[in-house]
């Protein structure tokens, strides 16, 4: 007889029973939610699912008929996706929600890209990707009978549009933004650090001993421990916001996307993001010069295949070192400050914090009134 058990987060009963092929057992849902008095239902319909698992198994044939929301519930439990990877599975659950594995094919993946047809293929390319990763995980470590439906279906990798900020759109910018997010817009320019990283940044990952940043594998794309030397700018930066922070953060936000833009839209800048500051410390070294292995290696790039889409931006008279793998350690960081000093936070104490009373005040800070 099949087991009933609860599966923390789902909300219904899920049954447990052994499997034909004498594979892993196989755990479903039942659909009913867990509640003590729909138990006895739960029970029916978790004997029912293993008696129709049993009758149509044959020897060597499919005998599971998993849902794709089962499948998405172990991705989940198991791999403990980031914030990405959930926007991700959300839109993909709106369309694959509810569907049985044997079902999504061919037309299915088509539908799915004709459904997000209002998005940029690198958006779906980025969807189905993870989808391709359930199917993965669920035949590795479940022993699914279940065919990737993904496999050859990807959208093809087009290539994105380089957007970098000049010396003087950052200029324009850095003093629009109230304090803390102009000492966030620095710190970006200054060191390259994705958004979750800067965002994640604590005091205990910053050495001011020896001038260097750390970073955890839960904060790296590549999932691994690594670090970043200090220069000037991200020296003072750091050091500025860990004297005045009080829980162990450099920043009091994760994602200040609302403020960030509508100073960009105050100086006319268009076409940014916040993972422009990455863009374009990466871009103002390899217009100064910088070999492109020390990119590489302020970037934390795995591959110089991912650095090499800057290397049209150097100037022509630096081309023949573009390649050369002996470099000065600390050019790159020296070429990011003399930019930051001599054109960002040009005219202002080095601490680059403009007059204070031209920026807008932060969002904690405006007081409202309201007529009687």
């Amino acid at each position: 007889m099949a087991k009933l058990y609860i599966r923390e987060g789902t909300g219904n009963w899920w049954a447990s029973f052994a499997n034909p092929s004498g594979g892993q057992t196989i755990r479903r849902s039942t659909g009913i939610p867990c509640q003590k008095a729909l138990e006895d239902k739960a029970q029916l319909k978790a004997n029912q699912m293993e008696l129709e698992a049993w009758a149509s198994w044959t020897p060597g044939g499919k005998t599971e008929e998993y849902l794709y929301d089962e499948m998405m519930v172990l991705f989940i439990q198991d791999t403990k996706p980031g914030r990405g990877h959930f926007d991700n599975i959300k839109q993909l659950t709106k369309y694959f929600g509810g569907m049985r594995l044997s079902e999504v094919g061919a037309q299915q993946i088509a539908g799915y890209k004709r459904f997000r047809s209002h998005v940029s293929d690198g958006t779906v390319r980025r969807e189905l990707s993870v989808l391709s990763s359930a199917y993965s995980h669920v035949r590795v470590q479940y022993d699914w009978k279940a065919e990737n439906p993904v496999t050859g279906r990807l959208p093809k990798k087009s290539q994105p549009k380089l957007r970098w900020y000049r010396p003087e759109e950052a200029k324009a910018i850095h003093p629009e933004l109230y304090e803390e997010l102009a000492d966030y817009f620095l710190l970006g320019l200054a060191t390259g650090m994705r958004r979750g990283e800067l965002s994640g940044m604590t005091v205990d990952r910053c050495d001011f001993t020896h001038h260097v940043f750390h970073f955890d594998p839960d904060q790296q794309k590549g999932r691994r421990h690594d670090t970043l030397p200090m220069n000037q700018t991200s020296y003072e930066v750091a050091k500025r916001r860990a004297d005045e922070s009080e829980d162990g953060r450099l920043f009091p936000f994760e994602y200040p996307r609302k403020a960030y833009m509508a100073a960009h839209g105050r100086c006319n800048v268009e076409g940014a993001t916040i993972h422009t500051m990455r863009h374009t410390f990466a871009s103002w070294m390899v217009q100064h010069g910088v070999p492109l292995r020390e990119v590489q290696d302020l970037m934390r790039h795995a591959s110089i295949t991912e650095t090499e889409k800057y290397a049209h931006l150097a100037p022509k008279t630096e081309v023949q070192y573009l390649h050369s793998v002996v470099y000065r350690p600390g050019q790159g960081l020296e070429v990011i400050d003399n930019v930051l000093q001599n054109h960002v936070v040009r005219g202002r104490n080095w601490s680059g914090r403009p007059d204070l009373n031209r920026r807008p005040p932060h969002p904690q800070w405006v007081v409202h009134t309201y007529n009687s």
